[in-house]
C-alpha cells in the first residue's frame, strides 16, 4: 500500500495586498455614500462622537436648539402652514361676524336678543 507523504508545512495563504484592501474599502464606502447618503452621514457622526469622547452637554443643547429653530422656521414658512394660518384667520373672522347675531340667555335662563 503506497502512502503519500503529507507536507510538513501547510500551504501559505495568498498574500494580502494592503493597498488592494484599502482601495476595496474606499470603493465600498463611496458606493454606500452614493446609495445611502443620510445613513452614511449618521454613521460618520456616530463614529466621530465615539472617537471624540462625546460632546459636552452645552454643545448638544446648542446644536439641538439650532436644529429645532431651523425645522420650526421651515415648517412655519411652508405653503401648508401659510394655508392653515389663512384658513384659521378666515374661520375666526366668520365666527366674529356670526357672533354679533347670537342670542344670549339672561340669569333666569331665558333667551334675550
Amino acid at each position: 500500500m503506497a502512502h503519500q507523504a503529507e507536507p510538513d508545512e501547510p500551504d501559505e495563504p495568498d498574500e494580502i495586498d494592503p493597498m488592494m484592501l484599502v482601495a476595496s474599502a474606499a470603493e465600498h464606502v463611496s458606493d454606500q455614500a452614493r446609495r445611502h447618503p443620510y445613513r452614511t452621514i449618521g454613521i460618520a457622526l456616530g463614529v466621530g462622537y465615539v472617537l471624540g469622547g462625546g460632546l459636552p452637554r452645552f454643545a448638544v443643547r446648542m446644536a439641538g436648539m439650532a436644529a429645532l429653530r431651523l425645522v420650526g422656521q421651515a415648517i412655519l414658512t411652508s405653503d401648508t402652514a401659510m394655508e392653515l394660518a389663512r384658513s384659521v384667520l378666515a374661520d375666526t373672522r366668520e365666527h366674529e361676524a356670526t357672533r354679533k347675531h347670537v342670542t344670549h340667555r339672561d340669569r333666569s335662563g331665558r333667551f334675550t336678543s
